[in-house]
């Protein structure tokens, strides 16, 4: 039976429309962070009998760069969270209703976080070391359950490591309502460039209270900037590159140049400042680019990037489950021909895995009229019982 692709593309909110250039980047953004874990778990337990060669060391520092796929999820999180408040704040849309925001979010978000933690808690035991302390680590999924792992722990959770980004989108979420406030500034050059200093400011003023700071790298302080150009994106996308028909070429070149030179500045903490700017300039590439915006806009892309969350949630996981198996199966003695094979075993688990995951969890949710739509079942099948305990009691 061939399999339903529309079943995979996601359920888009009314109003806000589908951007396919955000999914895109969203799959650039996932792959990044799973290629990385997977480069990370290979050099960590399946370098036995292997070593990384000199000509090999460029690739493991790319894929070391992987991690801040993670900050790219961050400003495309500030552009899409900022896009109802900025329109009404620019005259362009009606007041949004914080009610249903924040409804929103807990019904798009919490269901398919809170089923993925729970199953990663109760699953079953992989390593002895995880089927020694397995059942112990109910309070760190209590804490995790509430966003505040990163808070009461001041680390990451050894339940779902990656779930210290999600606390910081949920710190985001609270408060992108107050932060869009940015939007009623009316001069638009004093308006961008207040968010451009601010973009920019952000490191410098961490990098004044390092000890301070010691423990809130997992906390919206020291993510903000990438916030900060989401906000920015949304403001020329929603005046000026939402009206307009045409893409340049230009733009293909300014995120050509992008890319290499995000790569470039990653490792260095002195260009730490340029980091946030470069990452808009090549999300405004994808968007205002003939090339980029084409090659982006992929079903086969955008469908993955859909599904990032699921991906997310699950992928690390994953990655020591199939890793494990990668163990018995060990090929090669450099680290490309064993990340190649872990590559081969654990993407495909990924993939399904996310797949089934989305389509019966996650995608239900994005409906936002799902919780109404599951009461009404509810209320048929209590009248239907009913009437059965009715009919067998004559």
């Amino acid at each position: 039976m061939a399999l339903n692709v529309g079943r995979l593309g996601r359920i888009v909110t009314r109003g806000r429309g589908f951007i396919a250039e955000v999914d895109g980047l969203r799959f650039v953004a996932i792959s990044a962070v799973v290629l990385y874990h997977l480069s990370q778990h290979t050099l960590t337990r399946l370098m036995d009998g292997a070593s990384v060669l000199p000509g090999e060391r460029w690739l493991t520092e790319l894929l070391d760069l992987g991690h801040y796929g993670v900050q790219l999820f961050f400003v495309l999180s500030g552009f899409l969270l900022a896009l109802p408040f900025a329109k009404w704040r620019l005259g362009l849309d009606e007041r949004p209703s914080l009610r249903a925001y924040y409804l929103r979010r807990l019904t798009r978000i919490e269901p398919p976080y809170l089923v993925a933690m729970v199953l990663l808690f109760i699953g079953p035991p992989l390593f002895a070391s995880w089927m020694a302390t397995g059942w112990s680590l109910w309070p760190n999924l209590l804490a995790s359950l509430i966003y505040q792992h990163n808070l009461i722990f001041h680390g990451t959770d050894p339940i779902n490591p990656v779930t210290w980004s999600l606390e910081i989108e949920v710190q985001f979420y609270m408060l992108a309502p107050f932060l869009a406030a940015v939007f009623s500034i009316r001069n638009v050059v004093g308006r961008r460039g207040a968010l451009f200093v601010f973009m920019l400011a952000a490191p410098l003023v961490r990098s004044l209270f390092p000890a301070e700071m010691e423990y809130s790298y997992d906390s919206l302080l020291c993510q903000v900037e990438y916030f900060a150009a989401g906000f920015l994106l949304a403001d020329f996308y929603l005046l000026e590159w939402r009206q307009a028909s045409s893409r340049s070429l230009r733009w293909d070149v300014a995120s050509l140049a992008g890319w290499p030179a995000l790569v470039a500045a990653l490792p260095d903490q002195r260009l730490r400042y340029a980091w946030a700017p470069l990452m808009l300039l090549i999300c405004a590439g994808a968007f205002r680019g003939k090339v980029s915006s084409w090659l982006l806009s992929r079903k086969p892309i955008t469908v993955i990037g859909g599904m990032c969350y699921s991906m997310y949630l699950l992928h690390f996981r994953l990655i020591f489950v199939t890793g494990h198996l990668a163990t018995r199966f060990l090929w090669g003695s450099s680290f490309m021909e064993r990340f190649a094979l872990e590559a081969l075993i654990s993407i495909p688990a990924i993939l399904l895995v996310t797949v089934v995951f989305f389509v019966v969890i996650e995608r239900p949710c994005m409906d936002p009229a799902w919780p109404a739509k599951a009461a009404s079942r509810l209320r048929a099948l209590r009248a239907k019982v009913a009437l059965q305990e009715g009919q067998a009691s004559r």
